[in-house]
């Protein structure tokens, strides 16, 4: 048999997104994470911190405050750093 090792899962959607942006990204642990996005000048634009479940969590964020253009979405759970370009579009 072969052993399948579990990989960071970080998916957006919708993307391009509008006024919300949901996240599903896999937790190792029980914990907080925190979850940030960044314009590409590499200033956060926002932060939230919530608790996260062992697997797969999934949350909506708000994104009807930003500006369109591309941003960078970041999730640090666990001692582990997950990152994905996302556009919004209005």
């Amino acid at each position: 048999t072969e052993d399948v090792l579990a990989e960071p899962v970080l998916k957006l959607y919708p993307n391009p997104a509008k006024d919300k942006l949901t996240v599903e990204y896999l937790s190792t642990a029980t914990g907080k994470t925190t979850i940030s996005i960044y314009n590409l000048s590499g200033q956060r634009v926002y932060t939230e911190t919530t608790e996260a479940n062992e697997g797969l969590n999934s949350q909506a964020v708000n994104t009807s405050t930003l500006s369109t253009g591309v941003y960078v979405f970041e999730v640090y759970n666990n001692g582990e750093v997950q990152r994905m370009k996302f556009t919004i579009s209005k």
